[in-house]
């Protein structure tokens, strides 16, 4: 089977986030599977035009900015497509998100095409009016402008023959907002490598970072955007340390990393902060493993967070906000604790009853993995996504 993969990014050329880590590793595995696959992706950094990965996958970078989807993109993106199925004749074409937009608008309407929906314009409006912030609901109001009347999310749901959305939310909404039949869509919800994300030791990151013995660690780790939600943990940070010797490690890097760093400083707990910056991907496990605690307090609806599933797989307590797809594998007080994303009194609440109560943080990080050997594994994404190939072609 020859696919073609229209793709925003990919984490080895491209800044690490969920979508991109998504397709590699989709693309890594179906590879294994004997598919022989190409992928078509935004401009890369360093104007590197073409490359074969290690698994033999083509990657051609087209278009005038890296993750971004522009008219160059999506026009560059389908003469290219069309050069290359000239020779390889693809049978079926994969567009993550709406990478495809260009194959959707110039292309044939008889291959098989596939979309996976990692969100839509309907969730950015939905965390617009979470935030509660003026500035964030006037551009809410433009993100339901948009959708109303930019087609190219529609445009691309319509011409699919299925469309994977990766929470059983997203697939309501895109059911009911775009008007999909329900037969087109199918939930496959994001999987992650449980080999790779496990319990382990990581007792020398605890020295390595100077962190007493018995100091509770919370983890905050993801790319560092408002909507992310850091900075709700450091304005309950204050009361916490008056209580329990904890400290809030941080990972990651983004546009609001200064931002945290002086709000740490302002509410003088800066002692009780780690900042770490990005760390090397193949580290990511190892600081799941140093943290008590896995904290998600996102304002954002999103899709199904990686960050989530990883620190599930890691065997790790997880507070999270009740948004989004996160409800959909959460089961709050069995496998996490869910709490309102708009209550900062819910969110302490919930750290709190986990830092008190270790027995129940030992039987919620047990049923955590648990569920993810269930049904959330890479493995399991892989073999529905070629379920859905094999009934379309």
């Amino acid at each position: 089977m020859k696919l073609c993969v229209f793709a925003k990014g990919l984490p080895h050329s491209h800044i690490k986030g969920g979508m991109e880590i998504h397709t590699y590793e989709l693309i890594r595995r179906l590879s294994t599977k004997g598919l022989d696959i190409t992928v078509i992706t935004t401009k890369h950094p360093q104007n590197l035009k073409f490359e074969i990965l290690e698994e033999g996958i083509e990657v051609f970078y087209v278009g005038d900015i890296s993750l971004k989807y522009t008219p160059k993109f999506y026009l560059e993106s389908w003469k290219l497509f069309e050069k290359l199925h000239f020779k390889k004749e693809f049978d079926i074409i994969h567009s993550q998100s709406i990478a495809g937009f260009g194959f959707v608008k110039y292309g044939p309407k008889n291959m098989p095409f596939v979309v996976t929906s990692h969100g839509t314009t309907v969730n950015e409006f939905r965390s617009a009016l979470n935030s509660k912030e003026i500035l964030k609901i006037f551009n809410g109001m433009l993100l339901a402008l948009r959708y109303f009347f930019n087609s190219t999310e529609k445009k691309s749901f319509l011409r699919a023959n299925k469309i994977i959305a990766v929470s059983k939310d997203l697939a309501q909404i895109i059911k009911e907002f775009y008007k999909v039949p329900s037969k087109k869509l199918i939930v496959i919800h994001n999987g992650v490598d449980h080999h790779k994300f496990r319990p382990r030791d990581a007792s020398h990151i605890r020295l390595k970072l100077r962190i007493d013995p018995d100091e509770k660690i919370i983890l905050l780790l993801g790319r560092i955007l408002k909507e992310k939600g850091f900075h709700l943990v450091l304005r309950i940070l204050p009361k916490l340390v008056t209580t329990y010797k904890v400290k809030v490690v941080i990972v990651g890097d983004g546009p609001y990393l200064d931002v945290l760093k002086k709000l740490a400083k302002d509410l003088k707990i800066s002692a009780h902060v780690v900042f770490l910056g990005k760390v090397p991907h193949e580290l990511i496990p190892l600081y799941y493993n140093l943290a008590d605690i896995v904290v998600l307090p996102s304002q954002r609806v999103e899709g199904l967070p990686l960050v989530l599933l990883e620190a599930m797989a890691s065997e790790k307590p997880v507070v999270a906000s009740k948004i989004g797809g996160i409800t959909e594998v959460i089961h709050h007080m069995k496998d996490g604790i869910l709490v309102d994303p708009r209550s900062l009194k819910d969110l302490e609440n919930g750290i709190r009853l986990l830092l008190e109560d270790e027995a129940l943080a030992r039987y919620i990080s047990k049923n955590a993995r648990r569920k993810i050997l269930e049904g959330y594994t890479v493995d399991y994404m892989v073999e529905k996504t070629i379920e859905v190939y094999k009934s379309i072609l």
